[in-house]
Parts: structure tokens; sequence; C-alpha cells
């Protein structure tokens, strides 16, 4: 089965992606950075970010916990990290 989106990531050159282009994903990336900060601040946030600590640990793999100094293994940082953003 071919996948042509895998197909264009893997031949993606930075030097061939439009000024335009990269001024919009910068900003995307900057916007999402401010709500991950903002979001860490909130109740639910941590409370989160609580239960996964306990409940994922780390095993054979660790991810970083967005805004934190812990760490979880992938499962339970995405699930964190999702939600304090959303």
């Amino acid at each position: 089965m071919k996948f042509p989106l895998n197909d264009f990531l893997q031949s993606l050159q930075y030097g061939n992606i439009p000024d335009e282009t990269l001024y919009f994903v910068k900003s995307c990336l900057l916007d999402l950075i401010g709500v991950a900060a903002a979001g860490s601040t909130t109740t639910l946030s941590s409370i989160i970010r609580q239960y996964a600590v306990d409940h994922f640990g780390v095993g054979q793999n660790s991810a970083l916990l967005l805004f934190d100094s812990r760490t979880t293994n992938p499962v339970g940082a995405a699930l964190v990290n999702v939600t304090t953003i959303n």
C-alpha cells in the first residue's frame, strides 16, 4: 500500500518550504507553547499530571510532561500533554 503523505514527508527539505508556510508553522507552534504554558497552571492539568505519574510507569521508555520535571511512559505523557493543551 502506498502512502502519499509519507512519501511527501520523506522527500521534504527545509529549503523547499515557502517562507509564508514557515511563518505560519512557527506562529502555530508559538501559539501551542503558549496554550500549554497557560494550561499547565489549571487544576485539571495538575490532576491529570499526578494521575499519569501514579498510573503510567516509565518502564523501558520515558516521555517528559510539558512544563513539569516528571516523566511517565509515552502514553501517559500524551494523555497529560493533550489534556493540558486542550
